[in-house]
């Protein structure tokens, strides 16, 4: 027989449960502009550059890989990504706690889509962008919304 104390002194973030199906509502908030971005652009393959953390899996060359044995990513040129602004006051829920699971849903979605997404709440605003530091860093305020 052992015993032992534990210290179970810690926190952690708890994502807000996402909705099983949400759709973005119609608004200006999605746009597909037609800029020649480098590297983000949607059209013509540019070129391939090293892998960084964050970037979409997506966009992993595998056939450079299984070459090389390094991950390289796919850049595109011409047209912009498509673009949409998560609303707060655009989701039509009742209270809360609903509001920022349609939102967290729309996140998710957001990112797998490879959009550029941005967060418009109450007092923050996260600019457009994507990959997994966003990701998370959108999933994080949603969960900290009211306890700052």
């Amino acid at each position: 027989m052992a015993w032992t104390w534990i210290d179970l002194n810690m926190e952690c973030v708890v994502y807000p449960k996402p909705v099983k199906v949400a759709e973005l509502p119609l608004s200006d908030a999605v746009s597909d502009g037609e800029s020649d971005l480098y590297g983000d652009g949607i059209e013509e393959f540019a070129g391939l550059r090293k892998y960084r953390t964050g970037d979409s899996w997506r966009r992993v060359s595998w056939k450079a890989a299984a070459r090389t044995a390094q991950l390289h990513t796919k850049e595109f040129t011409g047209g912009k990504p498509e673009m949409q602004w998560i609303e707060w006051n655009a989701i039509a829920a009742s209270g809360t706690e609903a509001r920022l699971s349609i939102m967290a849903r729309l996140v998710i979605d957001a990112e797998a889509g490879q959009w550029h997404y941005g967060l418009r709440l109450p007092g923050v605003e996260i600019s457009p962008d994507h990959g997994v530091r966003h990701y998370q860093h959108c999933l994080k305020t949603l969960a900290l919304y009211g306890r700052e």
